[in-house]
């Protein structure tokens, strides 16, 4: 994913472009930027696997339960808090 952003940051950069496409491009590689930093965070998360400390556990409310979550189970809890259905397998 590096080299895509890196790509999007130099074709921004070329003379013939409108300010508009520049902006979609810097926009485009950023969002990009903040998706893989967040896809890192959520990676380190997933793989402590029940092996984390209480500050880096993730507890969800699941209903009025508050139930910890570890690997396949987290990714369960967040797909069905964000209203997704399981897409683990």
């Amino acid at each position: 994913m590096n080299d895509l952003i890196e790509r999007l940051r130099q074709y921004a950069q070329a003379e013939d472009l409108h300010i508009d496409e520049r902006n979609t491009l810097n926009d485009a590689a950023n969002a990009l930027e903040a998706a893989r930093e967040d896809t890192e965070r959520y990676r380190w998360l997933r793989s402590l696997d029940g092996a984390c400390d209480a500050a880096a556990c993730v507890t969800f409310n699941i209903g009025f339960d508050w139930i910890e979550q570890h690997g396949a189970e987290l990714d369960a809890a967040i797909d069905q808090a964000r209203g997704k259905e399981d897409h683990n397998g």
